[in-house]
């Protein structure tokens, strides 16, 4: 099968709303997701096994006995930065939020994974798929981006790593392929970009490095994922306050192009979900299992 046959075909999967909209009400989100992965694997696929195989997996790194392991670790990481920031006599207060990728998130991400594969033949696995579980670090620096401002980044970042990998043994993993590239910065002005890259040589292969090449929609963050001592994958990121209103509240769209990348897109049946912890209601989704929306991992630990 030529290119052009390929992007004709496609990967046809399940419609997700099929396990989402049952007439009794569903407890929990895993249960779902176990009823869609037996619909993946009934198509025969060996594209879909795959993509069956990859939610099992995320389901199983993301259990709350591995959960509860690196609960501690992070906490400890709060309080070594707050410390090293009054050494360095820095003021800002530095955030960190706690995530879990949302479940709709992952899905679409495995099937542009999916995509990438079949149809551009590109060397990547779904093993490369590592952001399942993640802490957001935000320095409070003001409501503008400076360059002085990303350098502060680097430092935090370097910190970090020496954190995780000298004290707590975690080991760093080669960055997984930048998704989303082609920033054109006459498109997007109010973007402050470094000229030259800021990262040590030393940590470029396991840093993503989204301030000095922006994904075209304009969003950046220093990306870098971990793996713990406990096996399982965590991603840190780093922005400024000033990015992260800019990309989390002033909406950075994937343009056209990017969406066609997708070869079936999920589209939720909102009105018709069933699923405790979820609802649709004026329009507004209310959201506290991960269906739609990001989630704190460690509330269900309590």
């Amino acid at each position: 099968m030529d290119q052009k046959q390929k992007e004709k075909s496609r990967l046809v999967f399940p419609d997700i709303n099929s396990v989402l909209c049952p007439k009794e009400p569903i407890e929990q989100l895993d249960s779902a997701m176990d009823d869609y992965r037996k619909k993946l694997i009934k198509t025969g696929s060996a594209y879909n096994i795959l993509y069956a195989n990859k939610l099992l997996e995320t389901q199983n790194l993301l259990l709350p006995k591995n959960l509860i392991s690196i609960k501690g670790d992070i906490s400890q990481l709060q309080k070594h930065l707050a410390a090293w920031a009054r050494k360095k006599g820095y003021k800002f207060k530095i955030i960190i939020q706690k995530r879990r990728k949302s479940e709709t998130k992952l899905n679409d991400k495995i099937r542009l994974f999916l995509t990438d594969m079949f149809i551009y033949n590109k060397d990547i696995t779904l093993d490369s798929i590592m952001d399942m579980l993640g802490i957001r670090i935000i320095l409070c620096l003001g409501n503008t981006d400076h360059l002085d401002d990303i350098k502060i980044c680097i430092e935090v970042l370097i910190e970090v790593i020496h954190f995780f990998t000298e004290i707590k043994g975690y080991n760093p993993m080669k960055a997984e392929p930048k998704l989303f590239v082609g920033f054109e910065p006459e498109k997007h002005p109010e973007v402050v970009v470094p000229d030259k890259d800021l990262v040590p040589s030393e940590y470029k292969i396991y840093i993503k490095d989204y301030y000095s090449d922006p994904k075209c929609n304009s969003y950046q963050s220093y990306h870098i994922v971990f793996k713990t001592k406990y096996g399982l994958p965590l991603e840190i990121q780093i922005r400024t306050f000033a990015t992260h209103i800019r990309v989390e509240y002033i909406k950075c769209k994937h343009t056209d192009h990017d969406k066609d990348r997708y070869p079936d897109p999920i589209k939720l049946d909102r009105k018709n979900i069933n699923l405790y912890g979820y609802t649709y209601v004026n329009g507004v989704v209310e959201d506290l299992v991960g269906l739609e929306k990001a989630i704190d991992p460690f509330t269900i630990l309590y």
